[in-house]
């Protein structure tokens, strides 16, 4: 029997060798296939954006990815970032998430960066206003895309000042000195109309970002408020109730003060005049810019209004993040973000302006939020806000503690060490 040779010997192994790598690789590939199936579905958690608008951006986004499944869920606000938090713990948190720009410290573990292949971090500061940018950069990418922007504005009522023949102040001596026109008390002494809802924050919106404006203005660093620049803007809050007494804690929050038509002037950013428009259509107000300390030759004061608003993020975690990606870069293109508003003004929703520079000039001229736009070029932003509902343990609610009990005590005090405690929790330097 002839012996084969060494080579044909070879044949069959190599063949099997082959097969088995074939069957591997095949193997492999079906689960790449099978993941890219289970990357088609996104959740996507929200908590501030009307549903329907949520449904519109989907819509839009399915006509040319039909293969893709997006669910938007909304959650109740009063605990969003606590089961935020708790679902990203348990491993199961939404591939897509609505977070306030305050939060990146708290989530800064679970955003993913966005690729550079979405946007580059240039294209980013060119795309959007400044201010998102500072906030939203890291070493690696831009945790998450905006769809709005917004800053504190101060809402005027028009009859009130014509009644009054008083002008929309400008600088805060001004605003001061007009404060005492407005004031409507009955025959007990008790407030019917007032100018302005400051002095006490019970049941005051947005106090946070008006006494934040003010130590920017000020030149005081928010995370080490020291001297006397600090102290002058407490003393400056406290005088509405302790010297102009022109609010108290037994009259309604001063976003409905307002919408009744009993205040004279509101601090809030520019969102709330769809809502004031809501509650009362026929109430004729305006929304201008906050205003400034006046700046001579001695001494220069920095302009500025504090920022606030809601960005769109992709869990780190997720099995589908690319997919996420391509959604948030559809919805915050210059086409969609159109569509968007166009739909958002004409159903009446509650909008900040859109994130967009090159927006800007379609909604600078809007009587809403158009002042919002105006005022982007100097508009910051820190972590004392309202109304996000972070929670006992977020970093907004523990500041907002801090701040409203020294404005209380109506000194700093220990505030600049209390806060560098709440700061360090989230590895936040106060001296930055």
């Amino acid at each position: 029997m002839p012996k084969l040779s060494k080579k044909l010997l070879l044949i069959p192994v190599v063949l099997i060798l082959v097969l088995l790598i074939l069957l591997v690789v095949r193997s492999l590939s079906g689960r790449r296939d099978q993941g890219g199936q289970e990357g088609k579905e996104l959740v996507w958690w929200g908590s501030t954006m009307d549903e329907s608008l949520a449904v519109f951006l989907i819509e839009q986004y399915s006509k040319d990815h039909p293969d893709i499944k997006i669910t938007y869920i909304i959650k109740p606000e009063d605990d969003y970032r606590e089961r935020l938090t708790n679902a990203f713990a348990k491993g199961n948190g939404p591939d897509i998430f609505r977070f306030h720009n305050t939060w990146v410290p708290m989530f800064k573990k679970d955003l993913d960066p966005m690729p550079g292949g979405v946007m580059t971090a240039e294209d980013f500061t060119k795309t959007f206003y400044q201010v998102a940018s500072n906030d939203l950069s890291s070493g690696s990418g831009m945790f998450g895309i905006p769809l709005e922007f917004d800053n504190l504005a101060l809402f005027v009522n028009e009859d009130l000042f014509t009644l009054n023949g008083v002008a929309v102040p400008e600088i805060w001596d001004d605003f001061r000195s007009i404060v005492p026109r407005f004031v409507v008390r009955d025959n007990r002494n008790r407030i019917q109309q007032s100018a302005v809802a400051l002095g006490e924050t019970e049941n005051v919106d947005h106090w946070q970002e008006f006494v934040a404006t003010l130590m920017l203005q000020n030149g005081v660093r928010l995370s080490n408020p020291v001297g006397t620049n600090a102290g002058d803007v407490f003393t400056y809050f406290n005088t509405f109730q302790s010297k102009e007494r022109v609010w108290d804690t037994t009259l309604p929050r001063s976003t409905e003060y307002f919408a009744q038509g009993r205040l004279a002037m509101y601090f809030g950013p520019t969102w709330r005049a769809m809502q004031i428009k809501n509650l009362n259509p026929d109430l004729k107000f305006k929304v201008v810019p906050v205003p400034q300390l006046p700046t001579d030759v001695l001494v220069e004061r920095p302009t500025a209004t504090y920022s606030v608003y809601w960005v769109e993020g992709v869990w780190k975690q997720s099995q589908s993040k690319r997919a996420a990606w391509d959604f948030l870069k559809f919805i915050s293109s210059k086409e969609t973000l159109d569509k968007l508003y166009s739909k958002a003004l004409s159903e009446g929703h509650f909008v900040s302006p859109p994130s967009r520079v090159d927006m800007g000039d379609d909604y600078i001229n809007n009587p809403y939020f158009g002042v919002a736009i105006q005022q982007a070029r100097y508009s910051q932003t820190w972590y004392l806000a309202d109304a996000t509902n972070d929670g006992p343990t977020g970093i907004n609610t523990q500041l907002n503690t801090l701040f409203k009990e020294a404005l209380k005590r109506g000194s700093i005090g220990n505030l600049p060490k209390e806060i560098a405690k709440v700061l360090s929790q989230y590895g936040l330097n106060p001296q930055k």
